[in-house]
C-alpha cells in the first residue's frame, strides 16, 4: 500500500486583500495555490499531532532520556494547562494527585526531627492512599495514568519503576516525539538552506527495503541506505531524494558548508540534551538508533473543485453514508465550471480537495501548505476560542491573499499570504514566530531571500 487517501473541504474562503475581494480573483487563485502544491509538494512536518493532545509529549520525552522519571510522572498526572476537555472527576484527581503531599511537608517542617525520621514512610504511605483514591476516576482509554498509579499503589515513590509499568508502545511514544521535534528544526534549517534544490551535503536515501524484502518498512533503519550528495552526484538526484535524520546513534548527519545548519550536538543542546542520553545503558527499550525521513512529499493523485454553497452545515461531498442510502448533495452547492461567479448571489466559496500522501505523512501538514497557517498551540488554541457558530460547525476560514503573495516563499512571513482568517480584527496572530512549539516553521516551504 502507497499510502493514505484524503478527501477535506475547507468551507468560508474568505480573502482581506483589496485585490482579491470578488469571487472571481478569488477562485484563481485558489486554483494557482493548488497547482503549486500539486507540482511543489511541502515539507514533510510532524503535525501537532505527534505532540499530544496538550502538546507537552516531547518535553516529558526530554526528561524520558535524562531519566528524571519522577518529573516525567508528575507531568502525567498532575493538571493540565486546559481543562475543558476533561470530566470533573479527572480534573479533581489530578488537583488531588498534585496536592498530595501538602499538608505533609507542612507537619515536616514544623519537626526537623520528624521530617529525617519518617518522611519517606509517611510520604510512601500518603501516595499510597491517593493513589488507591484516584485511580477509578481514569477512563479506561487513559493508560499511562492507570499505569502509574497501579504501580504506585504496590510500589509507592518508586516513580521509575512506574514509568515503566507503562506499555512499551505507549513509552516509546514519549522519546519518539523528542526526535519529531527535533527534526522539525532541522527540517526548517534545511529549508532556509535551498528549500526546492539538492545542495553538496545532503542526505539521500538509495535503498529502502520495505518489509518483505527484510527491511523495517516506514519505521527504523534496517533495509536502509543513505549517501552523501557531493558535486560529482548531485546531478543525479532531486529534492525529494532528499532525507534528514531523526536524531539516534546509528544515523548519518548531513556535512554542510553553511554553518547556521546545527551539528548534531548543536541541535540536542538546544533541549538540553547530549547525544549519551539517546543509548541509556540502564534501560535499554529506551534507546534510540535514529531513522531517515523524506525532507519534501509530494501529494499524489490531487483531485479538487471549488464550490459554491449556502448554508454552514450542508454536506460538501458525498459521504460514503450518503452513497449507502442513495443521497446526493443539496442543489446549492454548485461546482464553479469556470472562474465566473455571480457575486450578487452571495454564495460562501469552498475548496474541495482529495490526494494522497505516503505513510507516516500528515494530511494536517498537507492542508496548511494550502492554507499558509501556522500550527502552534497558541494559534489553535486561539481558533478553537472563537465564539462564532460559523466556525465552530464548518471548519471554515481559509484566508487567501492576492495572487502574488500565493507563491511567495519568504523565509519571514509575509501577513497578505494565505492563513486561517481569525474574525475579531483585534485579535494578534500568534505563533508567527520562525519555529512554532511544535519545532515547525510557520511559513512552510518558502524560498529564502537573497541577500
Amino acid at each position: 500500500m502507497y499510502g493514505n487517501r484524503f478527501d477535506v473541504a475547507l468551507r468560508n474562503i474568505q480573502s482581506t486583500s483589496s485585490n482579491s475581494s470578488n469571487s472571481n480573483n478569488l477562485t484563481k487563485i485558489i486554483k494557482e495555490a493548488v497547482e503549486c502544491f500539486k507540482s511543489t509538494g511541502f515539507i514533510n512536518y510532524f503535525g501537532t499531532q505527534r505532540f499530544g493532545k496538550h502538546h507537552d509529549t516531547h518535553t516529558m520525552g526530554i526528561h524520558v532520556l535524562k531519566h528524571d522519571f519522577e518529573k516525567v510522572v508528575n507531568d502525567i498526572m498532575n493538571p493540565k494547562l486546559t481543562y475543558k476537555d476533561s470530566y470533573e472527576n479527572v480534573i479533581k484527581a489530578r488537583i488531588k494527585w498534585k496536592q498530595r503531599f501538602d499538608k505533609l511537608s507542612k507537619q515536616e517542617e514544623a519537626d526537623e526531627e520528624e521530617k529525617l525520621k519518617n518522611s519517606v514512610e509517611k510520604r510512601k504511605s500518603v501516595e499510597k492512599k491517593v493513589a488507591n483514591d484516584i485511580i477509578s476516576n481514569f477512563g479506561r482509554f487513559m493508560i499511562s495514568e492507570i499505569a502509574i498509579l497501579q504501580s504506585l499503589i504496590r510500589n509507592p515513590c518508586d516513580y521509575t519503576r512506574a514509568f515503566l509499568n507503562i506499555p512499551q508502545g505507549t513509552k516509546l511514544m514519549f522519546v519518539h516525539a523528542v526526535q519529531s521535534y527535533l527534526w522539525n528544526i532541522l527540517a526548517t534549517k534545511r529549508a532556509e538552506l535551498d528549500s526546492e534544490n539538492v545542495v553538496v551535503g545532503d542526505l539521500v536515501l538509495v535503498q529502502n527495503k520495505d518489509k518483505d524484502d527484510g527491511g523495517s518498512g516506514t519505521s527504523g533503519l534496517l533495509g536502509k541506505v543513505v549517501e552523501y550528495v557531493t558535486n560529482e552526484n548531485i546531478k543525479k538526484y532531486k529534492i525529494t531524494d532528499v532525507v534528514l535524520p531523526l536524531i539516534g546513534t546509528k544515523v548519518q548527519y548531513p556535512k554542510y558548508t553553511d554553518k547556521t545548519f546545527p551539528t548534531m550536538d548543536e541541535l540536542l543542546k538546544e533541549v538540553d540534551l547530549k547525544i549519551s542520553h539517546l543509548d541509556s545503558k540502564t534501560h535499554k527499550e529506551l534507546k534510540l538508533g535514529g531513522d531517515y525521513r523524506k525532507f519534501v512529499t509530494m501529494p499524489k493523485d490531487v483531485t479538487y473543485e471549488i464550490k459554491t454553497y449556502q448554508k454552514n452545515t450542508q454536506p460538501l461531498m458525498v459521504s460514503d453514508a450518503m452513497k449507502i442510502s442513495d443521497q446526493g448533495l443539496d442543489s446549492t452547492v454548485v461546482p464553479i465550471v469556470d472562474t465566473k461567479i455571480d457575486d450578487e448571489e452571495k454564495n460562501k466559496l469552498a475548496l474541495c480537495i482529495g490526494f494522497t500522501l505516503p505513510a507516516s505523512s500528515y494530511a494536517t501538514i498537507a492542508v496548511r501548505e494550502l492554507m499558509k497557517c501556522p500550527t502552534s498551540s497558541d494559534f489553535q488554541i486561539l481558533l478553537e476560542g472563537e465564539d462564532s457558530d460559523d466556525a465552530a460547525n464548518t471548519n471554515e476560514g481559509m484566508d487567501v491573499g492576492d495572487d502574488d503573495d500565493v507563491m511567495k516563499r519568504d523565509a519571514e512571513k509575509d501577513d497578505d499570504g494565505m492563513k486561517i482568517e481569525v474574525k475579531d480584527e483585534d485579535k494578534k496572530r500568534p505563533g508567527e514566530e520562525k519555529i512554532d512549539d511544535n519545532g515547525n516553521n510557520s511559513d512552510k516551504r518558502k524560498k529564502v531571500k537573497k541577500q
